[in-house]
């Protein structure tokens, strides 16, 4: 009896552990911080390509965050929604806060997501408009004359001593109605974005771009946050900059799981008659894209430039889209960028060119 007994307490006790030990094992999986990320853009694409990779990585998990990523049908809605705190953070550019700002828009950048200005202007590979000078005369096709590239188009147009006016700007729209309007000759360049000028890139089409003069190297999109949650989630967001940056790094040392990570994110971004082709059109996207995202080996991810940010928004103003300049201290918040930075490199680069895709995390 006794030991039918003792056998009995032996079964209960570990019972008891183990209901304790799944009871632990549920509270660590419910123990990750949630953030929810409000996309400037209807459906996925390239822009958030970092955060694709951050989550199936298992960066975000590692990091002791859940992150979901949520789509809008444009940074100012998107831009708006995290100002009044119905989400954590906005990936967008950074023209709807600063065209908000006089209605009250409030908040800050904390982590610029781009190494380069997104807007710029393309012209077919076998164009004769080798300059920004020779567009004289010429239309430039963009997605509607509401679009940022109106204003950076005028502005490069400006610079080569052009008149820039609204006539010289055609609305095309993007993707295939855009290429329709070049090789219907309606158009002789288009002026898009970085994402858009990819998917173009993507289908096989060839441009040679032209540039800003003065702020091509201005990263005008990155990651935006109220106020009030810079304060009451800074942990969070510190956390959440640093799963970015190894994304970063992973991103450049593995650029075909890279791709094939995006395209879980977005399927209809695989586009090609096989396999084979799809690659091939895949890593074009993926090739054109890295630039945004590239850093001196000791350069700090995220990196918010004052000076840059200066000469965009003067740039706004000087062409009539922005009344009032909004100062600096009011627009980003540099300050979680040394913890953002704070890991180790080299260990993030050989997980990535290890990385096989056998674990995903969602």
């Amino acid at each position: 009896m006794r030991s039918q007994l003792k056998a009995r307490l032996a079964r209960q006790a570990r019972a008891i552990f183990s209901t304790i030990g799944l009871c632990g094992l549920l509270g660590a999986a419910h123990a990750a911080d949630k953030l929810v990320v409000q996309a400037g853009v209807p459906a996925p694409n390239t822009n958030a390509i970092a955060i694709y990779v951050a989550k199936q990585a298992c960066l975000f998990r590692d990091e002791g965050l859940q992150v979901d990523l949520q789509y809008t049908s444009g940074a100012p809605l998107a831009t708006q929604l995290v100002a009044g705190d119905k989400a954590d953070i906005a990936l967008v550019s950074y023209e709807p806060y600063l065209l908000g700002y006089d209605k009250g828009i409030r908040g800050k950048f904390f982590y610029q997501a781009f190494d380069r200005l997104i807007y710029f202007i393309g012209v077919p590979v076998d164009s004769d408009i080798k300059s920004i000078a020779d567009l004289k005369g010429r239309k430039i096709g963009v997605s509607n004359m509401g679009s940022a590239t109106v204003i950076v188009g005028k502005s490069m147009l400006r610079s080569a001593g052009l008149e820039p006016v609204d006539s010289a700007f055609l609305p095309v729209g993007i993707g295939d109605s855009a290429l329709a309007a070049l090789r219907g000759n309606q158009v002789q360049a288009v002026a898009l974005w970085d994402a858009a000028f990819a998917g173009l890139e993507r289908s096989g089409a060839k441009f040679r771009y032209l540039y800003h003069p003065e702020i091509a190297d201005f990263g005008n999109g990155g990651y935006f946050a109220s106020d009030k949650t810079l304060a009451s989630k800074r942990d969070q967001l510190e956390r959440f900059s640093r799963a970015l940056a190894k994304a970063n790094l992973f991103m450049l040392a593995n650029p075909q799981q890279t791709l094939e990570m995006y395209w879980r994110a977005n399927p209809a971004g695989k586009s090609g008659l096989d396999a084979a082709s799809a690659n091939e059109k895949g890593m074009a996207e993926i090739r054109f894209k890295s630039p945004y995202f590239e850093r001196k080996k000791d350069d700090t991810f995220g990196r918010l430039d004052e000076v840059l940010y200066e000469k965009y928004q003067k740039m706004m103003k000087e062409e009539g889209s922005l009344a009032t300049l909004v100062p600096v201290k009011s627009f980003m918040d540099g300050s979680l960028l040394p913890a953002a930075n704070r890991f180790d490199r080299d260990a993030v680069m050989q997980k990535a060119r290890a990385w096989t895709g056998s674990e995903v995390c969602n």
